[in-house]
């Protein structure tokens, strides 16, 4: 079973403990002591990939190529390992023994290989001063992450002899000793994995992108890496390697069936509705499975076909009427009598300022549109089960990439046993579930054969199993970058009396009235850039360049929303554009925008080709003043004509409450925004993204 555990217990109980000595250390002192750690380490592995260095060197015929293929091995690991750290410069080729010139494969062989063990000991010698100066407990845990795993791959190919690592060391910093690792078994997995633990490590989104990227989850499996991962990282190998991979297949237990029990082949991994009581991870609830997974016939005569096509996301299927609802047409001389007339209707532009409804909806009648792609289905109900990966290519000349996760659920109340899909193309996510007997045995084979048979349109897909648990990271990567939006960021201006021109607008500054900064207040709560570490919208919170404190909410316990308030983005006196505060308003799909005064905004006056939405707010004076000084507001929302016309739907020309308006604004500006990225031009640049992601998958593991 997948467990999580805290970062600090992931390397060993030793190294992460508050107390040490009866003394309970702090921040400093445990990056201190991890840090001494890796620098006693690091170098330990790189004498290890020295001693593979000598056997690899003394390879001149194909004999000893397979007497010595572990050391080729560990080198090929931590190649993979260590991929996405730099590399030193100035390699030069060493001259090859004129023996070898009798076998041209072998010699290209040796060739790659002394580029690879150059290249893992440079990047090793670079990572050992890097770790001096590393500052960031979380960037420190990730190299020691890395550090654990190339320690293993000596393991795993039981090359543990090549580090000269002292016992003591080992354990403090990996948990058990050598000693103890070396008494690996016989498909050389060590004590260290005992238990299949996959390590959870929450990582802060402090780059410099100003996409709405939150939390990076990095995963890192204690299982030791599988001869497949091998298979796919080695170079071109001689004739009479490519066939022959060390240890057997049968050997590794099926990942569908509960950890601890003994599995069959990974080429067969049967299981079976009794075996599936025994799961200990929890299930998720029969709703959600019901709501997002659709049912599916295990069996293809009464399988239905003509269930349409579902890969699109829900986002473009225009059905929900509190979401999506046509605007009535704007009457710009009785919104102008009513003194409710703030955005000019030009062309290009439609308006909604309210429909012939009677009143105001509930509060928790506000619907925020497509929340089931807010759910992160993947890692809630696949990670910590499991399961197993398909990577697939169309047959076609486009040759489609595809990818499919499969778990099992039992349905406690039946006995039933599901199947869970997630399939992944370039369109979208597709969430299917198939009922099969309690007593039936499925293969991976069964599971794309019913696949197939339920969908006619993967029948033209070459669909195979990959086995590479590194597989969970980019999943888990492709998840949150593709499939889920929790956070916004809006932009906030703030239009005086009587000016009508882009530039004066993003030029104001201090003084500001009274109904302003409430309207500030209502909008979320005032926070200090400098150290944040929830959303940040691309503001910067490190050097205060984009301010000390902007304005963030977070709604409905879902969603977080970083408003880029141009007022609290330094104002530069010098800069008649503001080009400061416009390279963040500037690139915000919604403007909100405070306006005083009863002259309307045109919407054109805004260049730039990002804002699709402005949301134009104004204080009531009469409502506020027979509500003795209880501020209302009035509010108009303009977007470019090729946006879908969207809901909640509001009375026309009502006046807001402060409670109201906060709930009616984020639903509709949420809203909003998710209409706009679903227009075509929006739409076909997430297409192309995904399938960017999907086709470097089968790349990497489908090809290989």
């Amino acid at each position: 079973m997948a467990t999580a555990v805290s970062s600090r217990n992931n390397i060993s109980p030793e190294v992460s403990s508050n107390n040490l000595g009866g003394a309970v250390l702090s921040e400093e002192e445990r990056r201190t002591e991890l840090k001494q750690l890796l620098s006693s380490v690091i170098p330990c592995i790189i004498i290890g990939i020295e001693a593979a260095e000598a056997e690899i060197t003394s390879i001149f015929t194909l004999d000893e190529l397979n007497t010595k293929r572990s050391s080729c091995q560990v080198l090929i690991a931590l190649s993979k390992i260590l991929k996405e750290y730099p590399k030193g410069a100035g390699y030069i080729p060493r001259p090859l023994p004129s023996c070898l010139s009798l076998y041209p494969k072998l010699r290209e062989f040796r060739s790659q290989m002394d580029g690879l063990i150059w290249e893992v000991l440079s990047k090793l010698t670079i990572l050992k001063e890097f770790v001096q100066n590393i500052t960031d407990s979380q960037k420190l845990f990730i190299v020691a992450l890395s550090v654990r795993d190339a320690k293993n791959c000596f393991t795993q190919n039981e090359c543990e002899h090549f580090i000269k690592m002292d016992p003591a060391l080992s354990k403090k910093m990996f948990g058990s000793s050598s000693s103890s690792s070396s008494g690996s078994s016989k498909n050389g997995a060590s004590s260290d994995y005992g238990e299949k633990k996959r390590v959870r490590l929450q990582v802060s989104d402090d780059g410099s992108s100003d996409s709405d990227a939150s939390n990076v989850t990095v995963v890192s499996p204690n299982t030791p890496p599988q001869s497949a991962a091998f298979d796919s990282a080695r170079p071109k190998s001689p004739d009479g390697w490519l066939s022959g991979l060390r240890g057997s297949e049968k050997s590794r237990s099926n990942p569908l069936l509960p950890a601890g029990r003994k599995g069959r082949s990974q080429s067969d991994p049967q299981l079976t509705g009794a075996e599936q009581e025994q799961q200990q991870v929890p299930n998720p609830s029969i709703d959600r499975v019901n709501k997002f997974y659709k049912l599916q016939s295990s069996t293809p005569s009464t399988s239905s076909n003509s269930i349409p096509l579902s890969l699109v996301p829900s986002l473009q299927q225009h059905g929900d009427t509190e979401t999506a609802v046509e605007w009535e047409r704007y009457d710009q001389d009785r919104a102008a009598q009513l003194c409710c007339h703030f955005i000019q209707q030009i062309r290009g532009f439609k308006t909604d300022a309210g429909s012939t409804i009677k009143d105001l909806p509930d509060l928790a009648h506000f619907v925020v549109k497509d929340t089931g792609n807010d759910e992160l289905f993947f890692k809630e109900d696949f990670l910590e089960r499991n399961h197993l990966t398909f990577l697939g290519v169309s047959k076609g000349s486009d040759k489609a990439p595809i990818a499919i996760s499969v778990c099992s659920y039992l349905v406690v109340d039946s006995g039933d046993l599901e199947l869970l899909y997630i399939i992944r193309t370039q369109d979208g996510d597709e969430r299917l579930r198939f009922i099969l007997s309690k007593t039936r045995e499925v293969s991976a084979k069964d599971m794309v054969k019913m696949l197939k048979k339920a969908r006619p349109q993967y029948q033209n897909f070459n669909i195979k199993e990959v086995k590479d648990e590194s597989m969970l990271v980019h999943l888990l990567d492709f998840e949150s970058k593709n499939n889920v939006q929790r956070n916004f960021k809006f932009g906030v201006l703030y239009c005086r009396d009587g000016q009508t021109e882009e530039n004066e607008i993003y030029a104001n500054h201090e003084p500001f009235s009274k109904q302003y900064q409430e309207f500030l207040d209502l909008l979320g709560e005032r926070v200090t850039l400098k150290g944040w570490k929830a959303y940040r919208g691309g503001l910067d919170i490190r050097e205060d360049t984009t301010g000390t404190h902007s304005v963030y909410q977070r709604w409905n316990n879902r969603y977080e929303i970083m408003y880029h308030v141009a007022t609290m983005i330094p104002y530069k006196a010098d800069d008649a554009q503001q080009i400061d505060r416009k390279r963040h308003l500037g690139n915000d799909i919604v403007i909100v925008i405070f306006k005083e005064g009863d002259t309307p905004i045109s919407p054109t006056i805004f260049k730039s080709n990002f804002n699709h939405i402005f949301a134009v707010v104004q204080v009531d004076k009469d409502k506020t003043r027979i509500n003795g000084g209880d501020t209302h507001y009035n509010l108009s929302i303009c977007v470019k004509d090729e946006i879908m016309s969207f809901g909640p739907s509001y009375p026309k020309y009502h006046s807001f409450t402060k409670s109201e308006l906060k709930s009616f604004l984020l639903t509709k500006l949420i809203n909003g925004e998710r209409w706009v990225l679903n227009s075509p031009v929006f739409a076909q640049k997430f297409l192309r993204t995904r399938r960017e992601f999907l086709q470097s998958y089968v790349n990497e593991y489908f090809e290989s």
